[in-house]
C-alpha cells in the first residue's frame, strides 16, 4: 500500500495531524507480567539490562528491551546481550520509522513506517530479539487509495507470536480523514474484526488491550472483545 506525500497547502495540516497520532505508545514501558502491550511498569528493577543505560526505553520486560539512541530504535536481550536495530526513531527517507512497540517474552511487535519522496508504506513486525529474526510482517491496513497512508495507533502481542493492532489509513483527497482497522494475526490469520471511518472517530486508535487471549477495544464508547486464537 503506498502513500502519496503530495506538496499541497493540506500537507502541513496533515502532517502536524499524524504527528500527534504517531507517537502513542512510543514513550512507554512493560513490566513481563502485562500481556504485550505497552504501559508503564509498577517495577522498574525488573527490567531489562541490556542496551546503554541512557538510551529511552521504549518498550521492555525483564527479558527484553527496545530503545532509542540518536534517533535509532534497538532491540536487546538479556540472555544473549546483543543488540539489533530495528529502524528509525522519527520520520526519516533514509530508513524505516518504529511506532509503537510492545513486548512480551523474548519478542516485541511495532508498527514500521517506510517513507518515500513521494509515497509511503505501513507494516506491522513481529521480532525474536534473543537473535534478532523476524517472525511475521503484516500490511498495517488493508484499506488503498491515492494519495493515502497507514498509521499504527495501538498494538499487542502475545508469547507465541499471535500479534494485534489498531491502524487508520489516510487519505490526502479525503481531508485528512480515513479509515480506522482493527486486526488480530494468529492462527487463523490476518483478519479484520472491526472496521469505521475515522471521522467522526469511532474506534479509538489507542485503545487496544490484551488479557490472556482476549482482546478489548473501544467503538463508539462501547468496549469490544475478541480472542487471539
Amino acid at each position: 500500500m503506498l502513500a502519496v506525500v503530495p506538496a499541497r497547502g493540506s500537507l502541513v495540516a496533515l502532517l502536524v495531524f499524524l504527528a500527534s497520532c504517531g507517537s502513542s505508545a512510543a514513550s512507554s514501558t512493560t513490566d513481563a507480567s502485562s500481556a504485550g502491550r505497552s504501559a508503564p511498569s509498577a517495577h522498574p528493577g525488573r527490567l531489562a539490562d541490556c542496551g546503554p543505560a541512557a538510551a529511552a526505553t521504549l518498550a521492555a520486560n525483564r527479558y527484553v528491551r527496545v530503545y532509542a539512541l540518536h534517533d535509532a530504535v534497538y532491540g536487546c536481550s538479556v540472555a544473549k546481550g546483543k543488540d539489533f536495530r530495528l529502524g528509525h526513531a522519527t520520520r526519516s527517507i533514509a530508513e524505516a520509522r518504529v511506532s509503537p512497540v510492545a513486548v512480551v517474552g523474548e519478542l516485541a511487535a511495532y508498527g514500521l513506517a517506510r517513507f518515500g519522496v513521494d509515497t509511503g508504506q505501513t507494516s506491522v513486525v513481529v521480532r525474536r530479539l534473543t537473535d534478532g529474526a523476524q517472525l511475521n510482517e503484516f500490511a498495517a491496513t488493508q484499506a488503498v487509495g491515492a494519495e493515502s497512508f497507514q498509521s499504527v495507533g495501538s498494538i499487542v502481542v502475545r508469547p507465541d507470536g499471535a500479534v494485534a493492532w489498531i491502524a487508520t489509513n489516510y487519505s490526502i483527497i479525503g481531508g485528512g480523514h480515513g479509515t480506522v482497522e482493527v486486526h488480530a494475526a494468529d492462527s487463523r490469520g490476518d483478519r479484520v474484526l472491526d472496521r469505521a471511518p475515522s471521522h467522526p472517530e469511532r474506534i479509538d486508535p489507542t485503545s487496544l488491550r490484551l488479557v490472556g487471549s482476549t482482546l478489548a477495544w473501544t467503538d463508539a464508547g462501547v468496549t469490544h472483545h475478541a480472542l487471539l486464537r
